[in-house]
C-alpha cells in the first residue's frame, strides 16, 4: 500500500519556499499527540500518548504488531481510540482501499457509541468537513472505518479487509475462538496491526489471554506491546478522578472486585474459593454473642442481647425445599437470619449489620399453612424486624405472598437470577470489605451444646466457590457462586456426613439488599400544640 498523503512534504524536508500553512500542517501531522492538540484541539493526557503512538507507528509501518490497552473505568480508553481512528483517517484519506475495522461485543450500543465519539471529536473541524457517515461506515476521502458487532454468530462477518488497523474494543467480553475465526483473517494480506482494548476482569478472558501472549513477546525483545494504566496515573493529571475513586474505595473497600478490576486494573481469578481466611476474619470479627431466642434454639448459657432504642433488627430468609419432591429434601433448610442494625461504620449514615440469630427449619414445608410456617412467623414476631428480605424465587413466591399479607409494609421479595445474584454478591462483598457486615462470635461449648448454625455457615463460606461466566445466548456476563452441589460436611450435631447446600450462606447474603436502606430508628417526639386565641369579632 502507498504511504499516506504523498503530496505533503516529509518531515525534515527543506523548509525554504515552503508555504507556512503547509509547514504548520506537516508539523501537526508528524505525531498523533501534536495532531490531537493542534488539529483536533483536544489534547491527549500523558498516559494516553504512548499507546496511541505505538499503534499509529505500526499502522504506518504495516508491521502486523498487536497491542493490549487496559485502562481504568471512565479514564479515556475509547477517547484514545477515537483519536487514533481520526488521525489515521486523515493520513490515509488519499489512499485507495484504506480501511480500519472496529469491533465491539455489540453494535448497539457499543459500536454506536464509538461512532458518536469519533463524530464528536471531529465535529465542526475544517479538516474533517468532508467526513461522511452511513449506517456502520465512516468515510473521509478514500479512507473508511467499518464498525461490526463482535457478538458470536453462526455466520460471522467475513470478507472485510482491515488494511490499516483492526481495533477490538471491550475484549474481556469477546470470545477468543470467534475472533480468530471472524476477525483475525481480515489482516492476513495487509499485515495491519491489532489493538485489543478493555478493562481487567479475570484471568480467563480473551483480553487476559492476549496480555499473557504479548507480555511473553515483550520479555524477548523489550518492545512494549501491553499498556496497563491504573487509577493513580489518571489521578495525577485529573485530581477529580482520584477523588471519585477514593470515595468508591471507602464505599466498597480496597480489595473489592470492582476496585481491583476496574480501577486498580488487576485481573482476578476466574474460578476458585471466594472467601479466603482474610475475608473470614472480617466476617467473624464481632464480639457479639448469639442472641437468646426462644424460637431459635440458642444455647442455655448464651447472654441475652440487650434491647435498646438505638438499633433495630432486620430479617432475611432463604427458602428451602420449594420443590417438595426434590431429592435430599430432608437435608435442605429454610433459614431465617436476624441481623442487628447499627451505624458505627466508616460512613455513619449507612447501616452496619451483625447477624445475631437463626431459625433453621430442616426439610420443612413453609409454602402452606403448616406448623413449620407458624413457627417461622412466631420467630419473626418475637424479633419484630423493621424489614424482611425473602427469597421469592420459583415456588418461594408462595411464602413471599404470605409474608406480604402478614407484614405488608416490611417485606422485600428477592428473585434470584444470574444478574441479581451477581449484584447481590458484589453488594455483600462491599459490606464485608468495609466492615459493615459481621457475624456473631461462637460461644464456648457448655453442657455439650454446639452451635450447628454457626458451624454450618462457616463451612459453607469455606466451601463457597465462584466461576466467572461470559456473555452468551442472551445472558449477560455474571458470576456463578455458591457451594458445589456435590459438597458434603461432617455435621457436629448428628456426627454424620450430610449434603452441605448453601442455605445459611444465601440467607445472610440477602442482608446486602438493605445496604443503602433508611433503617435508622425513629424517636417519637411531641410538640406542644400552639395555644389558640379567641377570634376577635
Amino acid at each position: 500500500m502507498p504511504m499516506p498523503l504523498a503530496g505533503v512534504p516529509k518531515r525534515g524536508a527543506p523548509t525554504h519556499n515552503r508555504d507556512p500553512f503547509v509547514h504548520a500542517l506537516v508539523q501537526a501531522l508528524a505525531d498523533v499527540e501534536t495532531f490531537s492538540r493542534v488539529v483536533l484541539r483536544r489534547p491527549l493526557r500523558p498516559y494516553q500518548v504512548p499507546p496511541a503512538r505505538a499503534a499509529v507507528l505500526s499502522a504506518l509501518r504495516h508491521d502486523g504488531e498487536q497491542y493490549v490497552w487496559r485502562f481504568p473505568r471512565q479514564s479515556g480508553k475509547n477517547e484514545t481510540l477515537a483519536h487514533v481512528h481520526a488521525y489515521l483517517l486523515f493520513l490515509f484519506q488519499r489512499v485507495k482501499g484504506a480501511m480500519i475495522v472496529h469491533t465491539a461485543p455489540t453494535f448497539d450500543p457499543q459500536c454506536k457509541i464509538a461512532i458518536r465519539r469519533l463524530l464528536e471529536i471531529t465535529s465542526g473541524n475544517p479538516f474533517f468537513k468532508d467526513l461522511h457517515t452511513s449506517s456502520n461506515l465512516i468515510r473521509l476521502g478514500q479512507a473508511r472505518i467499518l464498525f461490526l458487532s463482535g457478538m458470536e454468530r453462526d455466520k460471522p462477518n467475513v470478507g472485510a479487509t482491515a488494511s490499516v488497523l483492526l481495533s477490538l474494543d471491550e475484549c474481556q467480553d469477546l470470545d477468543a475462538q470467534y475472533v480468530a475465526r471472524a476477525f483475525d483473517p481480515m489482516t492476513a494480506n495487509t499485515n495491519a496491526p491489532h489493538i485489543h482494548t478493555g478493562t481487567a476482569r479475570h484471568t480467563g478472558t480473551y483480553l487476559a489471554q492476549k496480555r499473557v501472549q504479548l507480555e511473553a513477546q515483550q520479555a524477548q525483545d523489550s518492545k512494549q506491546r501491553v499498556f496497563i494504566i491504573n487509577w493513580r496515573q489518571v489521578a495525577e493529571v485529573n485530581p477529580a478522578y482520584g477523588q471519585h475513586v477514593q470515595q468508591e474505595i471507602v464505599r466498597l473497600g480496597a480489595l473489592h472486585p470492582v476496585i481491583q478490576t476496574e480501577y486498580e486494573n488487576v485481573e482476578t481469578a476466574q474460578t476458585g474459593r471466594l472467601f479466603d481466611e482474610r475475608r473470614l476474619e472480617l466476617i467473624f470479627s464481632s464480639a457479639t454473642p448469639r442472641a437468646l431466642s426462644s424460637s431459635g434454639g440458642s444455647p442455655p448459657n448464651a447472654r441475652a442481647e440487650e434491647r435498646s432504642a438505638e438499633y433495630s433488627r432486620v430479617a432475611t430468609l432463604d427458602v428451602g425445599a420449594a420443590d417438595l419432591m426434590q431429592e435430599n429434601r430432608e437435608h435442605d433448610f429454610t433459614v431465617a437470619a436476624i441481623h442487628r442494625v447499627t451505624f458505627d461504620g466508616a460512613i455513619p449514615s449507612l447501616p452496619t449489620f451483625t447477624t445475631i440469630d437463626y431459625l433453621a427449619l430442616q426439610g420443612a414445608n413453609v409454602l402452606d399453612d403448616t406448623p413449620a410456617r407458624r413457627r417461622l412467623f412466631s420467630f419473626l414476631d418475637s424479633n419484630n424486624p423493621v424489614r424482611i428480605v425473602t427469597d421469592a424465587t420459583g415456588l418461594g413466591r408462595g411464602l413471599a405472598s404470605a409474608l406480604l399479607n402478614r407484614y405488608p409494609s416490611r417485606v422485600i421479595p428477592f428473585i434470584f437470577t444470574p444478574a441479581s445474584k451477581t449484584e447481590l454478591l458484589h453488594q455483600w462483598l462491599a459490606l464485608i470489605e468495609t466492615g459493615r457486615y459481621r457475624h456473631y462470635q461462637l460461644l464456648a461449648k457448655a453442657n455439650g451444646y454446639s452451635d450447628v448454625d454457626y458451624a454450618r455457615l462457616r463451612e459453607q463460606l469455606v466451601r463457597c466457590e465462584h466461576d466467572e461466566r461470559p456473555s452468551r445466548n442472551g445472558v449477560a456476563y455474571h458470576t456463578e457462586w455458591g457451594v458445589p452441589a456435590t459438597a458434603t460436611w461432617h455435621n457436629p450435631h448428628t456426627l454424620e456426613e450430610e449434603p452441605l447446600h448453601d442455605d445459611h450462606l444465601m440467607a445472610v447474603a440477602l442482608v446486602s439488599v438493605l445496604a443503602d436502606a433508611d433503617l435508622k430508628v425513629r424517636t417519637a417526639t411531641s410538640t406542644p400544640a400552639p395555644r389558640r386565641l379567641p377570634m376577635e369579632d
